[in-house]
């Protein structure tokens, strides 16, 4: 059940129960009220009181007294309890209540399938991702045994159970106010309204407004009876008497008296009578006078009873139990035990400020409150404490709010009134003084309890300010804790003598020496105490500079012995927090887990800071803002990454050798983390798209639903705009950059983080898989636009390759660059070396594709090229490099510029350069293969061929939108020109005899007429970017729009199209590929072998 990060509900169930008197709360039990609601189906019952009523003990009893019944009758794991006492962070979200709730319904021999599948979908993940609330309601009700047909507005589809099941929540009012609980007691009431036959919840709280209405939809309300209550006081008291050894020798009447007064004036308020008791037990001596005088002056109420405990607190401790208050009302976390021993050490107008002789043993802190604080689990007394296990908190929930109320401004106990500013700024103040003496690089072994929070969480509380929201305050800590620890030195002291400034008037700071300003402003920017902390570096580095702001030290690794950096990334709760890591090197022979991390920069990037083995390590924001993203939020283990960016040190040697083992270390990876950066209102409904489409794709498996369908399904309405939001996700920059190709394909895991949200990238395939469906959700003109996008069709074209290279498929290189063809690379040679890892071994080998750092990018491209030729056996390079030329270009005219996003136009044929597994669509020159064979670094390639004909007229171009020519216009002036020309033979040409991927077999004669009248160009889009030529023997032909009279139509060996070709002083530079009507499937080379002999040779530069 860890997986689900439930809370321990154990040890607070087990508090209360201690607190248990026996024979109390039977009178509750034994109600019919309480009965029926046991066996009636589908019941709610809300339990209310009033404060200090002993609602939580009595629940305990209910709880216990439940599972005791189901137990004795064979059911197992039926009731689930949470315990809302005030504590600070998540404990106050729905989301924690109802993984509890599963962690405590689920049976320990097996799984149920709804939380395997849970599971399963979010552990796959890296890190693993946290269930959303609506995911886990949808799993708790499976838990509970929902039936299929009882209507519902939080979920659907469940299978029935009969076993009873039992949900219990203990104090409500206890949860703060705001929309946490709002949404709590929402759930609880939508909850309830179903009347599942088999579930049974109980609540308790005070009987409050908000509480009151939230819950309108319960069954039963039942208000705490207080002369009940008092019965159980009289058997409490009773007990306690009994129990204590000089109370227990007093007189029959005096025991009588304590017994009739506490439970009397009690009114039903055990709280109220259970600190009445603690002063009577510390009355010294305690005889029957003393005993008299302390039962006629009993405090009123429960204001007056804390007021007499803080006021009789002794002078010599009045400054360490306000402190104390001070701590655990606005620390960020709850305290241990061994953290309050060190702030009662705390002397903020002495010198030193701190000093561990004056440390507060745990009893000390208790009897320095008697009956305001409690430690849990509670501490035997001749034990110290186990570290990081017992947290001292308020013994209720009321104390709490006297102390930060307005009732006690009034009162003789004032001085303890608490102020959130202040109080703040005292912890801030006081965690700046402790970190001065004690995070020191001479005390850095010593144990010091206090330092890990005070380092964590002092900017916090100093940036503090009433009336800011939690995100102002985040952004202000984060924002002085750079201005401080990772600042040069001049910024960091400016910044630092103004946080003095504001936090003066808590305590004024002691005289300043040099030594003591330094020690200072190393406290606040080095963490000594880690245990990764680089000693050796400080030492050799700044020990002794005092200017320099103390940075990570690159080391060197061995990369010939496949030796690489790792970063264990540690967890930490606060989203905005410094991010902590520690760099280590391992050999990649020995094994080590590990996940790989795909990043790609953003534009107009800044620079961030990471903590690494605790000295600062600068690097790109977006990088520090998507680890933020990948780290952990609970847990002590860390997360171990591989990232590129721990290595750099711009040497070309590293770069070699990143060619060569970025593959292997992707392999390796136990799973690839995406970054796509933080959220954004621009597209952050079309992560949602996504889970919906595949929604949808699991119901058709599951009904074999029909896309018509969809549209009344029970999947979520789709918010409008979201195309526009699907095209903004896509225009993230990782989608189109070279290296995280691979980084994607080769770990068989993957996952895409998306500020705090995660989606694995199987996610993602099905959507691209879905094509018709997301037409029918986004609309027509929205999916014309969206599958137009070239960063879509890249990523589209990745998914597929990625599919097939699972199934054994190593891709080839041309269908990489095809896959590739619009991705982005910060380096030319990027787009093609960046592939290298994914072809197969024997590939990568080739003496052609050696990444030479001396030689030009052109060169390197040339070398690329002869490659392909070489080890393909076709001309389809031609066709590739007449897309993808500049117009001014280094590099022989049959060379592609592999650095450039190909043109608009639309090849005739992909072929090797395409889809794979598509078929040849033409084959102009028959079976002939006659292919050249290159050398390294040829410029020129020489093919065998025929010149078919040349340029004799050029018609006009077809512009950009293919409208700008009036069809009908070009047919009339064509047919002027060659009076033979038919419509069937024009409709061919302008369609390049092709429409939807194959053959155009049969011209439709209306279709074609109507469309001439209509001056509308053919859907199928070959005529963008190509003009209409006609040859000196009459042939009509779609050729380039660079096409000139006088060039030449060759057909070469090997060859699948027709190539236009222009005459050079050197020999021919190719224009591109050609449409002619009646010579695409070879038919022309019998008339070459009988009338023009063997062909000649063209030499291409």
């Amino acid at each position: 059940m860890h997986c689900l990060n439930p809370s321990d509900q154990s040890e607070i169930h087990e508090a209360a129960l201690r607190r248990h008197e026996a024979g109390t709360g039977q009178w509750f039990l034994v109600l019919d009220t309480f009965q029926n609601w046991r066996t009636d189906p589908g019941t709610s019952l809300w339990l209310c009181g009033e404060i200090g009523c002993g609602k939580t003990v009595l629940f305990s009893s209910i709880v216990q007294s439940v599972q005791g019944t189901q137990q004795s009758l064979g059911f197992t794991c039926s009731s689930a309890y949470f315990y809302c006492l005030y504590r600070k962070g998540a404990q106050h979200d729905l989301s924690l209540i109802l993984r509890t709730f599963i962690a405590q319904l689920c049976p320990r021999d097996q799984i149920p399938s709804s939380l395997k599948k849970l599971y399963d979908h979010h552990s796959s993940k890296f890190p693993p991702s946290v269930p959303s609330d609506d995911e886990l309601k949808d799993t708790l009700l499976a838990l509970i045994g929902k039936p299929k047909d009882a209507p519902s507005p939080i979920s659907k589809n469940r299978e029935l159970q009969l076993t009873p099941k039992y949900l219990f929540v203990d104090a409500l009012d206890e949860l703060p106010l705001g929309s946490s609980r709002d949404h709590i007691i929402t759930y609880l009431d939508e909850l309830a309204a179903i009347h599942i036959p088999n579930l049974h919840i109980l609540a308790t709280s005070r009987n409050e407004s908000d509480i009151r209405a939230g819950l309108h939809s319960w069954d039963t309300n039942l208000v705490i009876d207080k002369k009940k209550v008092a019965e159980d006081m009289r058997l409490y008291v009773a007990s306690e008497v009994n129990k204590h050894k000089e109370m227990s020798l007093q007189k029959d009447a005096i025991k009588d008296l304590i017994l009739r007064c506490l439970v009397e004036e009690g009114n039903g308020m055990f709280r109220w009578t259970a600190l009445q008791l603690e002063e009577l037990k510390a009355l010294r001596p305690m005889k029957p006078r003393s005993i008299n005088q302390a039962l006629r002056t009993l405090p009123s109420d429960l204001d007056e009873t804390y007021e007499r405990i803080l006021s009789k607190i002794p002078a010599g401790n009045t400054t360490e139990a306000l402190s104390i208050l001070r701590w655990i009302s606005f620390a960020a976390r709850p305290l241990f035990v061994e953290e309050i021993m060190e702030i009662c050490a705390v002397r903020l107008n002495e010198d030193p400020e701190f000093d561990s002789e004056e440390r507060y043993q745990p009893r000390d802190i208790l009897d320095a409150l008697p009956g305001l604080i409690t430690i849990n689990p509670p501490l035997k007394s001749s034990k110290s404490p186990i570290y990081g296990l017992h947290t001292v908190t308020f013994s209720h929930f009321s104390v709490q709010e006297y102390l930060t109320g307005s009732r006690i401004i009034s009162s003789a106990a004032r001085y303890y009134a608490l102020e959130a500013e202040y109080s703040n700024h005292f912890i801030a103040r006081s965690s700046i003084a402790y970190l001065s003496c004690c995070n020191l690089f001479d005390l850095r072994k010593e144990d010091f309890p206090l330092r890990g929070y005070a380092w964590d969480h002092w900017a916090w509380h100093a940036a503090y300010q009433r009336n800011k929201d939690t995100e102002e305050l985040v952004a202000d800590a984060e924002a002085l804790t750079t201005s401080i620890g990772h600042s040069n030195m001049q910024d960091c002291r400016i910044a630092l003598q103004h946080l003095k400034a504001r936090l003066s008037y808590v305590a004024e700071w002691r005289p300043s020496t040099a030594r003591r300003a330094r020690e200072q402003e190393h406290a606040l920017r080095l963490p000594f105490f880690f245990q990764e902390f680089e000693s050796e570096v400080w030492e050799k580095e700044y020990k002794f500079d005092h200017q320099s702001l103390p940075a990570y030290k690159f080391r060197p690794v061995r990369p010939e012995n496949a030796e690489i950096h790792l970063l264990e990334l540690f967890p930490s709760s606060k989203r905005y927090g410094e991010i902590r890591c520690r760099i280590f090197h391992v050999l990649l022979d020995s094994n080590p887990g590990y996940d790989g991390v795909s990043y790609a920069g953003r534009p107009n990037d800044t620079i961030g800071t990471i903590r690494a083995n605790g000295l600062l390590l600068q690097m790109p924001r977006a990088l520090v803002q998507d680890l933020r993203n990948l780290r952990a939020k609970t847990g002590s283990q860390g997360r171990v990454l591989f990232l590129w960016d721990i290595h750099w040190n711009n040497s070309p040697y590293l770069v070699n050798w990143q060619l060569r083992l970025n593959s292997r270390i992707f392999k390796q990876a136990q799973q690839v983390a995406i970054g796509l950066g933080d959220k954004s209102e621009r597209d952050h409904g079309a992560i949602e798209f996504v889970r919906e489409i595949e929604s949808i794709c699991a119901s058709r498996i599951d009904t074999a639903g029909s896309l018509p369908a969809i549209a009344t399904s029970n999947h979520k309405s789709l918010s409008e705009g979201i195309g526009f939001a699907i095209l903004q996700l896509f225009q993230r920059p990782w989608w189109r950059r070279m290296w995280p190709v691979q980084e994607l394909m080769l770990p068989r895991k993957a996952t895409l983080y998306y500020g705090d949200e995660s989606i694995t990238f199987d996610s993602f395939q099905k959507l691209f898989s879905s094509q018709q469906t997301i037409k029918h959700l986004i609309g027509v003109q929205d999916y014309s636009v969206l599958v137009s996008d070239r960063a879509w069709m890249g990523a589209q074209r990745i998914s597929l390759l990625r599919g097939r290279y699972f199934l054994g498929h190593h891709p080839t290189l041309p269908e990489l660059l095809w896959a590739t063809e619009f991705h982005l690379a910060k380096d030319r040679v990027d787009k093609v070396y960046a592939l290298f890892g994914l072809l197969e071994p024997e590939e990568q080998d080739s003496e052609f594709l050696a990444h030479d750092a001396s030689k030009s990018d052109e060169e390197n491209f040339v070398n690329v090229a002869v490659h392909i030729i070489n080890r393909y056996r076709d001309l389809d390079i031609l066709s590739y490099a007449s897309h993808h030329r500049p117009l001014e270009s280094l590099m022989p005219s049959w060379v592609p510029d592999f650095s450039i996003p190909g043109d608009d136009v639309r090849p005739l044929v992909e072929g090797t350069f395409g889809l794979p597994g598509s078929s040849n669509m033409f084959n102009v020159s028959g079976s002939k293969s006659d292919h050249p064979k290159l050398a390294r670094n040829s410029r020129s390639l020489i093919v065998h061929g025929y010149s078919f004909d040349d340029v004799r007229i050029s018609f006009r171009a077809f512009d950009d939108s293919e409208s700008g020519v009036s069809l009908l216009d070009l047919y009339t002036t064509v047919k002027q020109t060659r009076a033979e020309l038919t419509l069937e033979t024009f409709w061919r040409t302008v369609q390049a005899g092709q429409k939807d991927g194959l053959r155009l077999e049969t011209v439709e004669r209306d279709i074609a007429e109507s469309t001439l009248s209509r001056n509308e160009c053919p859907e199928s889009g070959f005529c963008k970017g190509r003009r209409l030529v006609l040859s000196s023997e009459g042939h009509l032909c779609l050729a380039p729009v660079r096409s000139q009279v006088g060039d030449k139509i060759v057909v070469l060996v090997g060859g699948k199209v027709p190539y236009i070709l222009r005459k050079t002083d050197e020999g021919f530079e190719i224009i591109g590929e050609s449409y002619v009507h009646g010579i695409m499937d070879g038919e022309i080379l019998s008339s070459f072998a009988a009338n023009k002999g063997a062909g000649e040779d063209f030499r291409i530069f």
